[in-house]
């Protein structure tokens, strides 16, 4: 839930947590009590009776030498049992950032206050004078984030961004293909539309991968922290022919309903930028949830297949977590709704460009 930033946080509160604010009180306390009363033992010093030294050769005051406690004064126990209360998140993340800030303050006035209403009682008027922290905030960062920017980030997300601006360009050379004439002497040949269309998809797919390959060399060179090794980088270029393929598709529905080139164009590149955006490749997005299943919260961003894509590929580069459960869960969603994609922009191109005319 922390890396696909479900959640701002996880806060751990350990067993010893009560145990430590109990020492802090008692040696707050202890601390009070004795300042107390040695301030009332230096005021009344001077109506004590001197006592001789036999190390010094000198006549000392109780008050001076030691702090005595009265009988009728219990010191508390004292103690050394310590706690950390743990926040764990994505540094890289702003929301974790503002979350950690909030909860630092909270636990500070806290401590300060329950520790000052335990002094107050005990010794009034001797201020909360306790320097040692028995319950700090331990800040843990989620494995492969410690390192990790903003542009670390933003790189899976950009690579998706780059693979649905392809749409526009993808919808564009299909239109040229109708404009141009070329579509219909295809349709006269003995060219099937399967033919035409597998053509298709394979050509812009190796077109997607050898983008997908350059993208995340500039990005290495540039100093992006990826993580995964090889086989994170092999997984990377699964996710991007997958999510290619549902640009291809989108691509099939924006040529078949426009006349010419750059109505293709234009139009594709007006669906694919909000697309991006929908799909979280830029920044986290707020939660619109459409209800739940099983142990999975499901979003309105859900529906497209390129959110699905930004998961899996933060996944696996940025946190470098292989093929667990939860990034087959992505891409099982990212591959089956890209085949509802695929089916619904071949038919639809196939009906409205590829059947003879009558």
């Amino acid at each position: 839930m922390l890396k696909s930033r479900n959640i701002d946080a996880i806060i751990t509160i350990p067993k010893n947590f009560s145990a430590a604010f109990v020492t802090m009180v008692n040696n707050s306390t202890r601390i009070a009590i004795e300042s107390s009363v040695g301030q009332q033992q230096l005021a009344s010093a001077s109506n004590l009776t001197p006592v001789f030294d036999p190390v010094t050769g000198t006549f000392v005051t109780p008050a001076a030498s030691t702090v005595l406690i009265p009988a009728n004064v219990t010191l508390p126990a004292a103690g050394n049992t310590t706690s950390s209360l743990i926040i764990q998140g994505d540094a890289g993340y702003m929301n974790y950032a503002t979350t950690q800030g909030l909860v630092m303050a909270i636990l500070g006035q806290y401590k300060d206050n329950v520790r000052s209403n335990a002094t107050a009682l005990a010794a009034p008027g001797t201020g909360n004078g306790l320097f040692t922290d028995y319950i700090p905030l331990e800040t843990v960062p989620i494995a492969g984030t410690q390192s990790f920017t903003l542009f670390d980030y933003l790189i899976p997300g950009l690579i998706v961004f780059a693979l649905l601006m392809q749409t526009g360009l993808i919808a564009g050379s299909l239109a040229r293909e109708v404009e141009s004439g070329a579509l219909n002497r295809l349709k006269l040949s003995k060219v099937r539309a399967v033919d035409l269309l597998f053509g298709t998809f394979v050509t812009w797919t190796l077109v997607a991968l050898a983008q997908v390959i350059i993208l995340i060399a500039i990005a290495i060179a540039l100093g992006y922290h990826y993580q995964g090794g090889v086989s994170g980088l092999s997984f990377a270029l699964i996710i991007g022919v997958i999510a290619a393929m549902a640009s291809i598709s989108l691509a099939l529905l924006v040529a078949a309903f426009t006349k010419n080139e750059m109505q293709a164009i234009s139009l594709g590149i007006m669906i694919a930028s909000p697309l991006a955006f929908l799909a979280g490749a830029f920044m986290p997005l707020p939660r619109q949830e459409l209800g739940t299943l099983g142990d999975h919260v499901y979003q309105v961003y859900d529906v497209v297949p390129w959110t699905h894509a930004v998961s899996s590929l933060r996944a696996v580069l940025t946190y470098g977590t292989g093929l667990t459960p939860n990034v087959l869960f992505e891409m099982s969603w990212l591959i089956g709704l890209t085949a509802v994609l695929f089916i619904v922009g071949v038919m639809t191109y196939r009906q409205v460009r590829l059947t003879p005319e009558k």
